[in-house]
């Protein structure tokens, strides 16, 4: 998880805020971004509102488990207008599956 905070960090994601699943927050910790964790457990439409009420540009989360923090997230994140964000270097983490997603206005 360092390692993919880090990558973020040195690609120009550092002082980006991010709304992010509170079981991954080192990741962002270690990007040097200010953050607000997901308030769990919610739903895509509670979860949508809340989205609105912030000034993130990004959202992050770990595919594995997000469902469990936000239950219908996946189904509906087109809904959510998010744009999901290609990072290779994710792909590397075996321990997890994160997302990147632009938070979209």
């Amino acid at each position: 998880m360092k390692k993919a905070g880090i990558y973020l960090k040195n690609t120009g994601y550092a002082r980006e805020k991010f709304v992010v699943e509170p079981r991954i927050k080192r990741l962002i910790f270690y990007a040097d971004s200010p953050y607000i964790e997901i308030p769990v457990p919610s739903d895509y439409r509670v979860f949508n509102e809340f989205l609105k009420e912030q000034d993130a540009v990004y959202l992050i989360v770990d595919e594995r488990s997000i469902d469990g923090s936000v239950k219908g997230f996946r189904e509906h994140a087109g809904w959510l207008n998010l744009e999901k964000v290609g990072v290779p270097e994710f792909e590397k983490y075996k321990d997890y599956s994160f997302v990147l997603y632009r938070i979209k206005r």
